[in-house]
Order: structure tokens, then sequence, then C-alpha cells
């Protein structure tokens, strides 16, 4: 995991270390002894908004960092020109319902997470919501909106919260369009997906 690539109050420095400390190497499901890296987060914290993905691809996986690969391009040029837009920016922090790329063997395909490793890794993004204290959630694609869902009904999540599509889903519509700074104007799925990101990061719950 990549510390430098978050940023955090000083108040709070000494315990994303910790976690840090405490997750980097969890062998607390198969996909622990998988991993080329712990794909814990990165961004702000505390957060004004919590961005939750599904899982680490194959380049967060081999890099450290969630949300690197070609939706995670899309994703920042998406949220840089909501801030345009908008004339103003939030701070954010980017993290996944687990933290290791789920695979069946080592090197194998990447696949979507199963029930136990949402459980075996709940502990880790519980720790991140508590240092995040973020006022709003993002989810990010309908599984993570499963998990904020059971989250917030528990009371673990006490913010409020809302879907967008995943970028990867974006990205098989067509949508790389949106990392052209040359195209300004953007009709139907693409349209809808930066709407709807504006409204989550700007606090307009879906």
């Amino acid at each position: 995991m990549n510390e430098d690539r978050v940023t955090t109050h000083p108040a709070i420095a000494g315990r994303w270390k910790g976690h840090v400390n405490d997750w980097q190497g969890c062998q607390a499901c198969p996909l622990g002894s998988m991993a080329c890296h712990h794909v814990l987060g990165r961004g702000h914290l505390p957060c004004d908004v919590l961005l939750v993905g599904e899982a680490p691809g194959s380049e967060e996986d081999a890099q450290g960092l969630p949300f690197i690969g070609r939706s995670g391009r899309l994703l920042e040029a998406a949220i840089g020109r909501v801030f345009s837009e908008e004339g103003r920016s939030v701070h954010a922090f980017v993290t996944n319902t687990v933290a290791c790329a789920p695979r069946d063997e080592p090197g194998g395909k990447i696949r979507k997470p199963n029930g136990a490793e949402f459980t075996a890794c709940s502990p880790r993004l519980l720790d991140v919501i508590d240092l995040a204290c973020p006022k709003r959630a993002v989810a990010l694609g309908r599984v993570s909106q499963d998990v904020l869902r059971r989250l917030h009904d528990a009371g673990h999540l006490k913010c409020p919260y809302s879907y967008v599509y995943h970028p990867s889903y974006i990205l098989r519509q067509g949508g790389s369009v949106v990392c052209d700074t040359s195209v300004t104007r953007f009709d139907g799925l693409v349209d809808r997906w930066l709407k709807d990101l504006q409204k989550a990061l700007f606090g307009e719950n879906l």
C-alpha cells in the first residue's frame, strides 16, 4: 500500500498507519495469499465523500492503489469535469468492498468477490468508514450499493449514500469519450452518469 497517496489530518495520521499495518498483510480469506498488494485506499482522510467500488483489478493489484486502471482514469476525468462545472471541489477517499483482487488462483482471471470474502473484509471497510467520517458515501456499481445498504441498515454507515454506475460499465458503453478534453457535450447514458455523479458528490441523494 502506498501511504503517500493518502492525505490524513494530523489527528488521525497514526490511526491510518495502524490501519495499514493491520491490513496490508491480511490473510483472513484466501485472496490475501494471492494478492500482490492489499489495496486499501487513496485520497483524503477524513473526507466529504467516500467512494466505494467493488474490488481491485489487475493494475490495482500490481500497484497497490484503487481505481488506477481504465475505469479509474475515466472516474478521475469525470470527477474533474464535475468539479470544473461546479467551480468547487470536495475532499474524497476511494476504496473497495474488498482489499484484494478476487481470483480463484494466483494470476487468474479477476472475478466478482463472494460473500465469504465480503465478510472477511468487512472489518477493514468499517474501519475505513470510521477513519473517513464521510458526509456522504457513493456506491460505484450495484455490488457496492448492496454492501453500503447492508452497512447503513445495520447502523454502521451513518451518512446518506447514493449509487452511480461503475465506470467499467460506462466504458463498455463507449464512455471513454469523457477522457477527451476536446469533447464538451455528452448524450444519453454518459450524460446521465455525469449528472448522477455530480448529484452524489455534492449531496443530492439519488
